[in-house]
């Protein structure tokens, strides 16, 4: 028995020496081109009720995602701060008037802290303002945190290219959804997430046994990185899909989205909340001129009209894109990553605030 157990333990002592230095050596965020991918759980998700380590603050030098071990990455200054629930924010408030619920976008993925969307809203507007992403509208039904206490706006936003395999529940599950849970266990699980000390320790042993350290070490030795995400590049505007992002997209197809849309409408209805659409549109929709086909795209605009026509709140952001990048030139994207900069975030937030205004 001893034998084996010092077999075991020659045999497993790399993997914990690499452990014990990613633990005590090598800083969480260093593995990583931006801190996306340092705040996410690793190993124990199911501990945490967030898509991000609860109550963390970071200043890091990030690079896009498209090309991030390339001449082609442009360094940004990005602060991250998260919530005691995990959700990108600093804000400390148990109830909001507004939830934004949508992707990487809506977190601000390249982005420091105040560019971020629910941050230019909060100033823009005066009201509490979450930002519930990357998740779901499934998954904040059943948050019980808005069930007992539901905002008065729910902002769905979807980046285009998600937009096509968009399907929602039936409206008698999303309506369960909402249902508060007397689950005795899922409440005392929830009193020990949040005992700070714990969560400190388990984000410490998350980080250390990140599967990625041994590729990180690999690369930091063999100078090998991994290969660019970019599919079609104009001078240094780098795209992710190029023109496959602007392929037509079946009639049928554009009334099944608008269908589960609607669904969602319909479910905030019932709950005495007002749900607003906000579609966010493809790099390659915008700068549509820099591709190949130089084909404008059809998809999103066919989308916006239809949810319209069905009396849907939805904020138009394609034209407010089109009109800020052709008439005045104005870059909305990074140039070396797929989300939003600063600038499409400032005009979204204007064009939801002018959205609220002319519909009270």
């Amino acid at each position: 028995m001893n034998k084996f157990f010092l077999k075991l333990i020659l045999f497993s002592s790399p993997i914990l020496l690499v452990v014990c230095a990613h633990a005590l050596f090598i800083p969480a965020d260093s593995i990583y081109f931006r801190n996306w991918e340092a705040f996410r759980p690793k190993i124990f998700f199911d501990y945490y009720s967030g898509p991000f380590y609860p109550s963390m603050k970071i200043e890091k030098i990030e690079k896009g995602d498209l090309a991030p071990h390339t001449d082609l990455a442009v360094t940004k200054k990005v602060i991250w701060e998260t919530d005691k629930y995990g959700f990108r924010t600093s804000g400390t408030k148990t109830a909001y008037d507004i939830v934004i619920v949508g992707d990487s976008n809506i977190t601000g993925s390249g982005l420091t802290q105040e560019d971020t969307l629910s941050e230019m809203l909060e100033r823009r507007l005066g009201l509490s303002v979450y930002p519930y992403a990357p998740s779901t509208i499934e998954n904040f039904l059943r948050d019980k945190r808005f069930v007992s206490d539901m905002p008065k706006i729910v902002i769905f936003s979807s980046i285009e290219r998600s937009l096509p395999d968009l399907k929602a529940p039936a409206l008698s599950d999303l309506e369960a959804e909402t249902k508060p849970s007397k689950n005795i266990f899922s409440s005392a699980m929830e009193r020990f997430k949040s005992d700070t000390p714990l969560t400190s320790l388990v984000n410490l042993f998350d980080q250390s046994f990140d599967p990625r350290i041994i590729e990180y070490l690999l690369r930091q030795i063999t100078h090998v990185s991994p290969p660019p995400l970019y599919k079609y590049a104009s001078g240094n505007t780098l795209f992710l899909q190029g023109d496959a992002a602007n392929a037509d997209i079946p009639a049928a197809q554009v009334q099944e989205v608008a269908d589960s849309i609607e669904r969602y409408s319909d479910a905030f209805k019932q709950i005495g909340a007002r749900m607003i659409f906000l579609p966010i549109p493809n790099k390659e929709n915008i700068y549509y001129e820099m591709l190949p086909s130089k084909k404008k795209p059809l998809f999103l605009g066919d989308l916006i009209s239809e949810v319209r026509a069905r009396g849907i709140d939805i904020v138009d952001l394609q034209e407010y894109f089109r009109n800020a990048y052709e008439k005045n030139g104005q870059a909305l994207y990074h140039a070396d990553d797929t989300h939003w900069n600063a600038s499409g975030v400032n005009i979204a937030a204007d064009a939801i605030a002018d959205y609220l205004i002319k519909n009270p």
